[in-house]
């Protein structure tokens, strides 16, 4: 009978051991679920990009993130106008990486966000620093420019404005160009001659900057010419002192043209292709860069690449 109490309280016990080892296993197994699964932090909210009509210009990241943490992001985009972006209808403040990318942060809120965008307009795009434009056609204002003009041959020889208008209304440049392509800007009332013609295709690209910071624009031209040898140069017609300036370079067998690249004017190789008459061509820059157009010691130089 002993001996049986004893088996049974020894069965007793061994059962409280197995029971309260279970327990303890249960109460690990719950804490590690909990460890494991559980997501102590905010949750992820989204970020989605509303781009209208750049949508297929972009490559857009993140799309998640928690409440409070910064967010980088790197769009890359293929739009030479010039664009706003807006987190939930605010702009966002742009830097720019490379010349590739638009980069930003902000800290994410407390909710899902949305990021637009909507292009510049023709007066923000006009409004300052460095603008690069072709040859651009119209018939706006030719009959008062061959009005200014003297009498002669030159008068009947088909001219065409070739500036935007956006330039004309902010800067006053108002350039005209004819069908034996010879140039001529109209600024304050008084007609100036921009470059060479002879033998070549006249102005073929056009840009706009205050390279010396004294309030007054210069507009600065490519044009080609040459009789037997064609040659490409460079020339500035500076607003403040009313003369127009050719620098002495001489691009032989090859056309130039402007890249504004990160606040610097640039000049390099060109490729004209698509000539349709002598004011409507497409003039597209190469790689290869000739040089730079800046101001020094009190003078508007361009620097060739060695």
């Amino acid at each position: 009978m002993k001996k049986l109490r004893k088996i049974q309280s020894s069965r007793k016990r061994w059962l409280l051991l197995v029971g309260a080892l279970l327990v303890v296993a249960i109460i690990i197994w719950i804490v590690l679920v909990i460890v494991i699964f559980k997501d102590d932090s905010e949750p992820y909210y989204d970020i989605s990009y509303n781009l209208g009509e750049f949508e297929d210009l972009f490559l857009k990241t993140p799309t998640k993130a928690k409440a409070g943490e910064v967010v980088d992001v790197q769009i890359a985009v293929i739009y030479d106008g010039g664009i706003h972006l807006y987190l939930d209808g605010q702009e966002l403040p742009l830097k720019y990486n490379d010349g590739e990318y638009r980069a930003f942060s902000f800290v994410m809120p407390d909710r899902d966000v949305m990021i637009t965008a909507k292009p510049y307009t023709k007066a923000e795009i006009w409004g300052g620093g460095i603008h690069v434009f072709p040859l651009t056609p119209s018939e706006e204002g030719v009959a008062d420019f061959l009005e200014m003009m003297e009498s002669g041959d030159r008068t009947g020889k088909g001219w065409h404005n070739v500036s935007p208008n956006e330039m004309t209304d902010k800067y006053g440049f108002q350039v005209f160009k004819d069908d034996d392509y010879m140039t001529c800007l109209v600024f304050e009332g008084k007609i100036y001659l921009l470059g060479e013609s002879f033998g070549g295709l006249g102005t073929t690209a056009f840009a706009v900057a205050d390279l010396n910071s004294d309030g007054s624009e210069e507009l600065y031209f490519a044009f080609s010419w040459g009789s037997g040898m064609h040659r490409s140069q460079i020339g500035y017609f500076d607003s403040a002192s009313r003369e127009a300036t050719v620098f002495d370079y001489a691009n032989f067998d090859n056309d130039m043209a402007f890249v504004a690249e990160a606040g610097v004017l640039e000049v390099r190789n060109a490729t004209v292709k698509q000539f349709r008459s002598a004011v409507d061509m497409d003039v597209i820059p190469q790689e290869e860069r000739v040089g730079i157009i800046t101001y020094t010691e009190n003078q508007f130089v361009l620097v060739v690449d060695q």
